[in-house]
């Protein structure tokens, strides 16, 4: 499961995101949520979410403030804008910053539902990129060996680091039975 964080500071958007889609069929869950830039700073960087709706206007911290301060400490988290500001100044900022979709309040489900498709396509992309290119060490085997046999899950400690689950890549209930 990808792991989503929602950043906005209007209540019903952020209840009503966990209604809107069935998330686990996007294989996508919401791991947290907050109402301004500076809780979601700290939330993304506890969480270490896939994804992360961010909206633009909020109270102590706005949201484009929150992501440059998240890629000046080189967290490259896929970010989705959705915002009811159609100022291009935002919308450059927002690329500059390297989002990965810019959405314009009030957002359609169709329109949220492509972002999620496209940003799980990205990482899935990235995933195959670095397995293709790193090999399997004989620790990782016995990671998974020990997955198999229904031991301990410690592999999502160890690839922590590089955001890289092997197990889900050979096997989709990898990260869920793990506890990731």
């Amino acid at each position: 499961m990808y792991r989503l964080v929602v950043i906005d500071d209007e209540y019903f958007i952020r209840t009503g995101f966990k209604f809107l889609l069935d998330w686990e069929k996007l294989r996508m869950e919401i791991a947290g949520q907050a109402s301004d830039g500076e809780q979601g700073l700290e939330l993304v960087k506890e969480l270490c979410p896939d994804v992360v709706f961010l909206d633009i206007k909020m109270p102590k911290m706005d949201g484009l403030t929150m992501l440059k301060k998240l890629r000046e400490e080189q967290n490259e988290t896929l970010v989705i804008i959705m915002s009811g500001y159609a100022e291009f100044s935002y919308a450059k900022q927002a690329i500059d910053l390297k989002v990965s979709d810019y959405l314009m309040k009030p957002v359609e489900e169709e329109e949220i539902r492509k972002a999620i498709e496209k940003v799980t396509g990205e990482i899935r992309k990235e995933q195959e990129t670095m397995l293709e290119f790193t090999p399997i060490t004989q620790e990782h085997d016995a990671l998974l060996r020990r997955y198999y046999e229904g031991c301990d899950y410690g592999l999502c400690e160890y690839s922590a680091g590089t955001k890289l689950m092997w197990g889900e890549i050979l096997h989709p209930a990898f990260t869920e039975a793990a506890g990731c």
